[in-house]
């Protein structure tokens, strides 16, 4: 017969090794499953990067590299004109909205 307390030690050791194997599958699960999302977020990534080139060389061929750049990236000028004349607008909005204070005293 095993003495009562070596049985109380190990039922205290099979609980723990069940909270251990719990805790193991569920961090392998996890493990599994970032890995799954790494794979899919891997082939997203090469998939845009072939949609890339082919864009990249559908532009080239077609001889619409500058005006692709000039797209993206539009000329800094009339940016800097746009904004002069909201301000000039803004400024003219404010000027009409100046009013005469009222009269002091009485007016019957």
């Amino acid at each position: 017969m095993i003495p009562r307390r070596v049985f109380d030690k190990l039922l205290e050791r099979y609980g723990m090794a069940a909270t251990f194997e719990s805790l193991y599958r569920k961090y392998e699960n996890m493990a599994w499953w970032n890995q799954n999302k790494i794979n899919d977020l891997t082939k997203q990534i090469s998939e845009l990067k072939s949609k890339v080139g082919q864009f990249t060389r559908f532009i080239e061929a077609k001889g619409l590299v500058e005006a692709f750049k000039e797209f993206i990236k539009p000329k800094e000028k009339s940016v800097i004109k746009n904004i002069k004349e909201k301000q000039r607008i803004a400024d003219t909005k404010i000027g009409l909205q100046i009013k005469k204070p009222p009269k002091r005293g009485m007016v019957r």
